[in-house]
């Protein structure tokens, strides 16, 4: 299975189903439509700023930076298809990758990768 490493919040916001466009600089290959991939928290944090929007458009409490997880795979999803516009406020561009059918799994510890990476899915348990 391929993975796509994610900074917080906006992986949580994937894993908790507000999120429902991922950003990337980068078109995603046609052969991955339709199929599930692993969403990977980066060790990173975005900033502040990232943080303040993902609270604007979530009707759920954004749990703080120190609580978030980092450096785990948390759920998977299925790459529906991409965008180049739209008005969805997630969208920043310049190629959204839409997802669907969300499913959290309880964490699963991994080094992840610039662009997409192999995951074992084998290593996964539903949340």
């Amino acid at each position: 299975m391929k993975a796509l490493t994610i900074w917080q919040p906006w992986a949580w916001a994937i894993a908790e189903e507000f999120k429902p466009i991922e950003n990337r600089s980068w078109r995603p290959s046609g052969l991955m439509l339709g199929k599930r991939i692993a969403i990977h928290t980066g060790k990173k944090c975005d900033d502040r700023k990232s943080f303040e929007f993902v609270r604007e458009q979530c009707v759920a409490p954004v749990p703080a930076a120190g609580q978030l997880v980092y450096g785990a795979v948390i759920a998977t999803a299925v790459l529906d298809s991409f965008v180049t516009d739209s008005e969805n406020p997630w969208f920043f561009g310049p190629w959204g990758w839409v997802l669907r059918d969300v499913q959290k799994v309880k964490p699963v510890f991994v080094r992840g990768f610039q662009c997409l990476w192999e995951f074992d899915e084998r290593l996964l348990v539903p949340a």
